[in-house]
């Protein structure tokens, strides 16, 4: 059994603390709950700069990788933790040289090749043109934790603690990988995965991959709706690999990968879940016309491999097959 585990931990809730209290890319009562704990100017700065790190929907600010999940992915949870990572990052940039970095957090990189973060050494030293917003940020980040730690979280700790011991209880009674590599003929690559609970995410972007294993949910959410995603994120990795491939032949356009990737997902988690209802998405992925597209197709080939459903699927929506219905006059 591959089991999926509801997790707490303090480093991804005071890296989207920050986002939240500023205000980037969204906007909830968490903020107003919880702004005083920042500087004035550290929030100004923030938002100042907020197209660096906000995103979304596929996309993202040039520094939401080494500012956002990066130390999410990390847990960075203590001043030991926090200085060390920032250090190794900005004397990479004045030394150019970010091996030093590399041999301190080794295995944790190793694991985020499987998740498609390939020779982040050059990654990294493509972001210079950003040098002096880094340092900044990490001065923000240093000087806000202790506040965090000692107002913040025990505030936050008992309630996410709460939706984490109802998830458990839910997740223990399924083996959800092993439902999705039945239906869909793929593996999951690792021996477990965790759902990070985060409280500051209300209004913001939800279900963020930090990595193969990894997955931030908010943890305010409708507990349904939880439990139905987060069997949907299993889904959007276990097939990661079909939407790269599909990337890679840019034969699609980026946009139109994406939207077809998380109704691949959606699709497939009705056949795990039995369910043929499931939650709706926004708008713009369109899921009502995917699902009959892949619906179709399905039955019209009922031994289509995951690669093949995905690929068909986005040349008949690409070519305006399956037309959504029009209600009767």
């Amino acid at each position: 059994m591959k089991p999926v585990k509801a997790v707490v931990e303090l480093g991804p809730n005071y890296v989207f603390h920050l986002l939240a209290c500023a205000r980037i890319g969204f906007d909830s009562e968490y903020a107003d709950r919880h702004y005083r704990a920042m500087a004035p100017e550290d929030l100004a700065w923030l938002r100042d700069h907020r197209s660096l790190l906000a995103f979304g929907n596929g996309h993202g600010g040039d520094l939401v990788g080494p500012l956002v999940f990066m130390p999410a992915y990390l847990n960075l949870d203590n001043m030991n933790a926090i200085g060390k990572y920032f250090s190794l990052l900005t004397d990479g940039f004045r030394s150019g040289d970010f091996t030093p970095l590399l041999d301190e957090y080794q295995t944790p990189l190793r694991a985020l090749e499987t998740w498609g973060f390939h020779q982040i050494d050059r990654w990294l030293a493509s972001l210079e043109p950003h040098r002096a917003a880094i340092e900044t940020f990490a001065g923000i980040y240093e000087r806000g934790f202790e506040t965090y730690v000692a107002s913040v979280w025990p505030a936050e700790l008992p309630e996410i603690q709460a939706v984490a011991h109802r998830l458990n209880d839910f997740l223990s009674g399924l083996d959800l990988v092993a439902l999705w590599e039945s239906v869909t003929g793929l593996t999951f690559l690792f021996d477990s995965y965790s759902i990070v609970l985060v409280s500051a995410i209300r209004n913001g972007p939800n279900a963020n991959s930090l990595s193969y294993d990894r997955n931030v949910f908010y943890s305010g959410s409708d507990f349904g709706w939880m439990c139905d995603f987060i069997s949907h994120e299993v889904g959007t990795h276990i097939l990661i690999d079909v939407h790269r491939k599909a990337i890679s032949k840019n034969r699609w356009p980026f946009d139109l990968c994406y939207k077809a990737y998380e109704n691949l997902a959606r699709f497939y988690n009705g056949l795990v879940l039995s369910k043929p209802h499931l939650y709706s998405m926004p708008p713009q992925y369109d899921h009502e016309r995917f699902g009959r597209i892949f619906s179709d197709l399905l039955a019209d080939a009922p031994d289509i491999t995951p690669e093949e459903l995905y690929q068909r699927g986005m040349d008949r929506y690409s070519s305006g097959s399956c037309i959504p219905h029009l209600p009767a006059p």
